[in-house]
């Protein structure tokens, strides 16, 4: 690559194995399509390339690691990379406050290892924040680009304990709304566990509401041949904001109904059962909150992740968990 000067490099369906480390010298490089070749790992170098916006990796079969990736990155397509273990981010939680990441899918990555699993719910929680933070913070005049949706996908069975309201027997929540006074900057984080689904499909479809009236949609693309195991499904709509917002008025509560259903290549969409699902209010003053405990370095942020030092010294010893010692304290 003599040329310092590409801007999108397309090797889909290739037969490449793996990138020079000179690419990151392509510093003008804004789209990366790897998607369908025999790439076993990507270069440290990767993170050199400040302008990359979308990397796709989607079945990337042989890929094993994924290094750290530049903050400029706003979509990574990882499905159906069976092979990939590894997951690195930038080194301390405050870095990855600078990021910029809003469409982030790792459908069907089942090797993925636990502290793997686990960054990436943390990365997931820090770009959703800022995802809804830049939402909430032009409310009034940023109307033109609601159609635009923040999003991770990860293996994963369990409703993130970070979430602020979360059911695993109902289709509904019913939330206080006295924790949010700040009702016109008003946002709702969601996450949901995707059951397994053998059928084939191209779309799940979420319907949420007050439970008394047609409510708002969302779509996320499924993969075609199945989902083979239980997914976290992370989403901040601003429609879906706008719209559950708007039924708050001077309410305490408000009741959030969900229903799923997904679309198959022979009929229209089926009904699915979650496996549960929550949801956190977001506010402006939230949202600072939230990141001052990540930049002081305030473990309580992750209630789940928390961990003896003895643990902690063991996940040091690999350079995948460098990303878990923040500020000298294990917030894993």
């Amino acid at each position: 690559m003599t040329s310092e000067n590409i801007y999108e490099l397309d090797l889909e369906l290739t037969s490449i194995k793996e990138l020079p480390s000179s690419i990151g010298l392509q510093t003008k490089l804004e789209k990366l399509y790897l998607g369908h070749t025999h790439i076993e790992t990507l270069p440290k170098s990767i993170k050199n390339l400040t302008r990359l916006k979308h990397l796709d990796l989607h079945h990337c079969r042989e890929l094993q690691t994924l290094p750290e990736l530049p903050p400029s990155l706003e979509t990574l397509d990882a499905d159906g990379c069976v092979s990939l273990e590894n997951v690195v981010f930038r080194s301390t939680a405050s870095e990855q406050l600078k990021e910029k990441k809003k469409k982030v899918t790792f459908w069907n990555c089942l090797k993925l290892n636990e502290p793997s699993l686990k960054a990436i719910e943390l990365n997931a929680q820090i770009n959703m924040m800022n995802f809804s933070h830049q939402h909430i913070s032009t409310w009034d005049r940023d109307r033109d680009h609601d159609h635009n949706q923040g999003m991770y996908v990860f293996p994963g069975s369990k409703i993130p304990e970070w979430l602020e309201y979360s059911t695993t027997r109902h289709d509904y929540i019913t939330i206080d709304l006295f924790s949010a006074p700040y009702f016109s900057k008003l946002g709702f984080l969601f996450g949901f566990v995707i059951p397994t689904i053998s059928s084939e499909g191209s779309t799940l479809k979420f319907k949420i509401s007050d439970g008394e009236d047609e409510g708002i949609k969302m779509y996320l693309d499924r993969p075609r041949h199945g989902i083979e195991t239980d997914h976290v499904y992370l989403v901040y709509d601003p429609r879906c904001s706008h719209y559950l917002a708007s039924r708050v008025n001077d309410q305490s509560k408000i009741k959030i109904q969900v229903r799923v259903a997904s679309r198959t290549p022979t009929s229209p969409y089926v009904p699915v059962q979650l496996r549960g699902f929550g949801v956190s209010l977001v506010t402006p003053s939230q949202y600072d909150m939230f990141k001052q405990q990540l930049e002081f370095g305030d473990a309580s942020v992750f209630p789940n992740n928390t961990c003896s030092m003895e643990e902690g010294s063991k996940f040091l010893e690999s350079e995948n968990a460098k990303q878990f010692s923040c500020y000298d304290n294990c917030l894993f």
